[in-house]
């Protein structure tokens, strides 16, 4: 059996003919003969058992009040302002206990920045193990921005959409995902949210598509249900004041990010996300940077449509806001 040596600074590989090496940059070979010695990179150890990527959540399922929460929270935003909405899902490993928060952001019909907060001295048990998003109108799948958000963040990844405006309104489409190190696996969204049912498929040929890579990674999710049947945003039902405040709509005029101050009657908000940063203020006061897109943190790697890539320009430094 050829031996596999792990390159970590400290041991020694034997000195044999042919040799695996593993090293930070991948796996290669090390072959010896008596007219060169080699070293070769290869794509795969043949002597070793395959691995199946899985994941294992060592968690209950999300409660029916927290995804009543959510719910109201996304048809709230929809209704009002005809945009997506981030929260945020905790866990709190002494109470063993999920519960929300909604964190600063600036909400377009295409796209959402949003900061996560740090945590304090007395919040140490609690983790941010997830987060949930609104699609507004359009289907619930992970985009490619969303991909390359999630992949920075460990955790339960969802997406609910289909959401029409209408306090009648009692489906909706929901996509969830677990995400660890970038490795993606899909979850029954029945299976892991209390209160919700399965209602029926949808044709997964979409009516059209922006382009051929739209195409090929569009998917179309199943709708979905409260058990106990009943509209997805009562008539009487509005934000805690807390979550309320801190959703803040962005606007747009020919294309470009305009100031408060210089917003006109006229000015819509559907140019998908597209824009020039410019500072802009929270109701709360904070002044905070918009961005079309996210940089990801110790990197310059770059999200979104990969057509959307001659569009872009230099994104947050400190990759606190995402899109």
């Amino acid at each position: 059996m050829i031996p596999v040596c792990i390159l970590d600074g400290t041991t020694i590989c034997p000195d044999k003919d042919f040799v695996y090496l593993i090293g930070e940059n991948g796996i290669f070979l090390k072959k010896k003969t008596p007219h060169w010695d080699a070293i070769v990179p290869v794509n795969k150890i043949s002597i070793l058992e395959k691995v199946v990527p899985s994941v294992t959540l060592h968690l209950p399922p999300i409660p029916e009040t927290i995804v009543r929460e959510m719910l109201h929270l996304f048809a709230w935003v929809y209704k009002t302002y005809g945009t997506e909405a981030m929260i945020l899902l905790w866990w709190n490993e002494e109470e063993k206990t999920y519960h929300l928060s909604v964190p600063f952001q600036t909400v377009s019909a295409g796209g959402i920045d949003y900061t996560i907060p740090e945590r304090n001295e007395t919040e140490k048990s609690e983790r941010l193990i997830g987060t949930f998003h609104s699609h507004g109108s359009l289907d619930a799948y992970h985009s490619g921005t969303d991909r390359c958000d999630e992949k920075s963040l460990d955790g339960i990844h969802g997406t609910f959409g289909r959401f029409s405006g209408n306090i009648f309104q009692q489906e909706f489409a929901l996509s969830i995902e677990v995400v660890i190190n970038g490795a993606r696996f899909p979850l029954e969204p029945q299976d892991w949210l209390q209160g919700i049912t399965k209602q029926r498929d949808i044709d997964p040929t979409p009516q059209y598509y922006y382009s051929p890579w739209q195409q090929k990674n569009y998917h179309r999710t199943p709708l979905f249900a409260l058990t106990q049947r009943g509209s997805i945003l009562p008539g009487q039902y509005t934000p805690p004041e807390d979550w309320k405040n801190k959703i803040h709509k962005r606007t747009f005029w020919q294309g470009y990010t305009k100031k408060k101050e210089q917003q006109t009657e006229g000015d819509l908000s559907s140019n998908f996300g597209f824009g020039i940063p410019q500072e802009t203020t929270h109701p709360t006061g904070e002044s905070v940077l918009i961005s079309i897109n996210k940089k990801l943190p110790n990197n310059n790697e770059r999200c979104g449509h990969p057509l959307q890539q001659d569009r872009l320009i230099e994104p947050i430094s400190d990759g606190d806001f995402v899109l």
